[in-house]
Formats: structure tokens, C-alpha cells, sequence
């Protein structure tokens, strides 16, 4: 659901939702293979059901597909739900097999990672999940920049490229640098990470906006009031 515009009865749900997961090792390269026939919702006219094969379908108002599934059989009882995680899915209504999806949005990918969402290959489904760029800021249709993993790759260095491997301190969490200060004789801290309380994965839950500066830094989004006044 690469196209998506946040409209209709989720128009509440913020634009970005950032998460934190640590340091990870990439390339980005520019795509030859992005869609170009890609199309996107422009307002709240939308309308996402399941189809009579049983397939996720979001149709625009003059009910022309403009996304759908595509399983490759129809089940008898198919039901949508969004779990906490924010992955959408379809599943069967009678498998008691609590993780057995027939379709789930976080096997494909737009341009964020939220926490669960898998980057790479499935190779038992033959599915490769990659992050892909907005086309502009307000066009969520894929862009030009991808971010996976591909096989057989050789490494691009340009014009440089320098290697990394160190240790984090598990006690505090913390990844620090240092350099060496001649004139002092000392290692002197450079730099060190996370850089503030809100660099904390997690800190404030998965519905919970973490702001520096407020007190508690951990704020409601902008429409939702906290479930209980101690937060």
C-alpha cells in the first residue's frame, strides 16, 4: 500500500511516525525499476474493502481500483484488522493461528520502519522488502531511492568509504567516541549516543510523543488525551 494517502477515517493518524532503531550498516542507490503508473488517493473519497475473491481492494469514487491484493486463492471468511503494531492485515476468520496472514502491510514497505516490520529477503514467499523515498514530500507514491538488501552485490565505494567496528557499553546503553588530545595526554569525549533522553527507544511506548523540553517529556499526539492524568 506503497500509495496510500492518509485520508478518510484515519486523517487523524500523524503524517510520520519516527522510531529509532540504533545504527544499521546501508547503501542507498538510485532505482531503475520504479513505478511509473503508480497512482494515489487526493482526498477522503476512498473507499478500502474485500472484494468477492477475497481480496483487499481500495477503490476511488467512481470505483475504479487503484490498489489490491493479489492472493493467489480465495478464502471462504476473510477479515481485516489493524493490530497495535499498525500492520494491517487480512487473515482468515477461522484460522486460530494468531500470526497467519493472508496479506500484512509490513511486508510492503513505504519509506519508514516501524518496530516488527522485516528489511530483505523472504526467500521461503520469494518477497523482498525494501524502504522506498516518497516521490515528493506530499506524493507517497514510490520515488527514485530504495534502501534493501540485494545478493551478489559488490561494494561501491565513492569516492571513499571507511569501516567501523567497535563495542557498546551495555551498562548505560551508550555509544561513545573519543579522541586523543595531544596537548592534554587524555581522550577527550567527541561524541556520544543516544544524545538525549527522547534517543531512547521506546521511552515513551508506541503511542506516546517524546518532547524535550516538556515536562514529562512524554506527550499525547496533537487530538488524543492521555488515558489516565499520571501519563
Amino acid at each position: 500500500m506503497k500509495c496510500l494517502s492518509l485520508v478518510s477515517s484515519i486523517k487523524e493518524v500523524p503524517k510520520t511516525v519516527m522510531s529509532e532503531f540504533g545504527t544499521r550498516t546501508s547503501r542507498f542507490k538510485r532505482s531503475s525499476g520504479s513505478p511509473t503508473g503508480a497512482t494515489r488517493l487526493t482526498d477522503s473519497s476512498g473507499l478500502l474493502t474485500i472484494n468477492s475473491t477475497g481480496n483487499l481492494v481500495l477503490l476511488y469514487r467512481n470505483k475504479s481500483v487503484v490498489w489490491s491484493t493479489k492472493l493467489s486463492k480465495q478464502d471462504k471468511k476473510p477479515l481485516v484488522q489493524i493490530l497495535d503494531s499498525g500492520n494491517l492485515v487480512l487473515k482468515d476468520e477461522e484460522d486460530r493461528n494468531a500470526e497467519d496472514y493472508l496479506w500484512q502491510s509490513f511486508d510492503d514497505l513505504s519509506n519508514t520502519l516501524l518496530p516488527g516490520m522485516k528489511l530483505g529477503w523472504d526467500l521461503r514467499k520469494g518477497l523482498n522488502r525494501r524502504v522506498s523515498a516518497w516521490r515528493n514530500w506530499d506524493d507517497p507514491c514510490p520515488g527514485d531511492f530504495i534502501w534493501g538488501v540485494e545478493f551478489n552485490a559488490k561494494y561501491q565505494a565513492s569516492p571513499e568509504a571507511y569501516m567501523w567496528k567497535g563495542v557498546m557499553n551495555q551498562t548505560t546503553s551508550t555509544r561513545e567516541r573519543f579522541t586523543w588530545v595531544e596537548a592534554e595526554k587524555r581522550w577527550k569525549l567527541y561524541s556520544s549516543e543516544p544524545r538525549d533522553l527522547c534517543d531512547k527507544y521506546g521511552l515513551c511506548g508506541g503511542n506516546g510523543d517524546c518532547v524535550i523540553g516538556e515536562n514529562p517529556v512524554c506527550q499525547c499526539f496533537k487530538g488524543f488525551k492521555p488515558k489516565s492524568e499520571e501519563k
